[in-house]
C-alpha cells in the first residue's frame, strides 16, 4: 500500500434520518492547485496559484448541510505564499511602466545677466542660498558669513583653515573645513551656534586609501550633500563617509584613493566627480554607471543628475539608472531650482530655466 494525495473525491453514504428513513448523503472534498505561466511576456516571471478547499453535504431529501473540514498544511503554505508575495509580484511587475527615459529640457524663462560684483574682504570659497534673499558664504580665512545683495548680515569665525563645504539640511546648516571638522549650526538672526560637530581624521579613512591605522591627521573635507537624514561627506583624498543627522555618527565607504572634486547624493546613489577621471555613479553594490568625460559642473535636480564639462551637458536618471540626455551646451553654471527646473547661465551670459519634462 502506499500513500496518495486525493485533489478531489466524493462518496455517498447510508445515514438514517429522523423519521427512520435510510437516505444517501453525498459529500464532495476538492483540493486543487493551479499553475498558469505566461509566455514570451514583457514581465521577467509571472505566476499565479490558485488553491480551493471546499465541502458540499446534500442529503436526498433536504437542503445542504455545511460541515467543517480541515485544511491541509499544504494549502496553507499556497494561501501563506500568495498573501505574502502578491503585492510585491504586482509592484515588480508595474514597475517598468513607471520608468521614464524619455526626457527633454523645455525652456520656460531667458533673460541676460548684467555683470555686477559684490565686493568680500577675503575669498569666498563655499556658498548657499539660506532663503530666497539671503545666502552664506564660507571663505578661506574659516569664516562664515550672511549677506545680502547689499550688505552682510554677520560673520562668525569657524575653523583655522578654509570653510570648504557648505549645505543646508532640515537641522540647520552644515560646514566642512580643510581641518577635517564637519559642524552642524543652528542659524539665527545674527550668528551661528554650534549643535554638533565631528573631526575626520587619517584613521577614519578606508583601509583602501590609508596608509596608518593610527594617524590622527585631519583630511580635508571637499564637498557634502544632504539626502533624508544622511549626510555623505567627501575627502581631498578619495574618502566617501556616511553621516546620521543630527547626531554626525559617520560610516567610511569603500572607494579608491582618487582626488576628489564634487559629489552628489541621493540615497542610495552616489555620484562622484572627479579631479582628472570621468565621473561615475556608484550605490552600496558598487560601480553602477560611468560618465563619459571629466565633469567641471555637476548639480542634482529631483531624480537626476546633472553633468557637465562646460560644453556637453549630461542627464542621468536614477529611474531608469541610465543617460538620459547627451547634447552639446556652452555654460558657465548649473543650479537646480525645484525637483523638476534646471537653470543654466549659458555661454552668453544668459540665465536660462528649463523644465524638465519627462513625457
Amino acid at each position: 500500500m502506499e500513500d496518495v494525495t486525493l485533489h478531489h473525491f466524493r462518496w455517498r453514504k447510508p445515514v438514517e434520518n429522523k423519521n427512520g428513513e435510510i437516505v444517501y448523503k453525498t459529500s464532495e472534498t476538492q483540493t486543487t492547485e493551479i499553475s498558469r505561466k505566461d509566455v514570451e511576456c514583457v514581465a521577467n516571471f509571472q505566476k499565479s496559484q490558485e488553491s480551493q478547499t471546499e465541502d458540499f453535504m446534500t442529503n436526498g431529501v433536504g437542503d445542504g448541510v455545511k460541515k467543517e473540514i480541515r485544511i491541509s498544511k499544504e494549502v496553507l503554505g499556497h494561501i501563506y505564499d500568495f498573501l505574502r508575495d502578491d503585492s510585491k509580484v504586482n509592484y515588480d511587475r508595474l514597475l517598468e511602466f513607471h520608468k521614464f527615459d524619455k526626457v527633454s529640457l523645455e525652456t520656460v524663462q531667458k533673460y541676460h545677466v548684467e555683470t555686477s560684483s559684490l565686493p568680500l574682504p577675503v575669498c569666498a570659497i563655499s556658498a548657499v542660498f539660506y532663503s530666497s534673499t539671503q545666502f552664506l558664504l564660507g571663505d578661506i580665512s574659516g569664516n562664515i558669513s550672511m549677506w545680502t545683495k547689499e550688505k552682510m548680515i554677520f560673520e562668525n569665525k569657524v575653523t583655522d583653515g578654509s570653510v570648504t563645504s557648505l549645505e543646508m539640511c532640515r537641522y540647520g546648516l552644515l560646514s566642512g573645513s580643510d581641518d577635517g571638522n564637519v559642524i552642524l549650526w543652528k542659524v539665527e538672526e545674527s550668528k551661528i551656534e554650534k549643535i554638533e560637530g565631528i573631526k575626520l581624521t587619517v584613521s577614519d579613512l578606508s583601509r583602501k586609501i590609508r596608509r596608518s591605522s593610527t594617524s590622527n591627521k585631519p583630511v580635508a573635507v571637499v564637498s557634502m550633500q544632504v539626502s533624508g537624514d544622511e549626510v555623505c561627506v567627501a575627502t581631498e583624498t578619495g574618502g566617501l563617509y556616511l553621516l546620521n543627522l543630527p547626531t554626525l555618527e559617520s560610516k567610511p565607504l569603500t572607494q579608491s584613493a582618487t582626488s576628489i572634486f564634487k559629489i552628489l547624493y541621493d540615497h542610495p546613489y552616489i555620484a562622484v566627480v572627479y579631479h582628472t577621471s570621468n565621473s561615475a555613479i556608484f550605490n552600496s553594490e558598487g560601480l553602477v554607471d560611468e560618465i563619459p568625460f571629466v565633469a567641471t559642473l555637476a548639480v542634482r535636480c529631483g531624480a537626476y543628475f546633472i553633468f557637465s564639462n562646460q560644453s556637453r551637458l549630461i542627464i542621468w536618471s536614477m529611474n531608469t539608472r541610465s543617460t538620459v540626455i547627451d547634447e552639446n551646451l556652452n555654460c558657465h553654471s548649473l543650479c537646480s531650482l525645484s525637483n523638476d527646473t534646471l537653470q543654466v547661465l549659458d555661454g552668453d551670459f544668459n540665465l536660462v530655466s528649463n523644465f524638465l519634462n519627462d513625457h
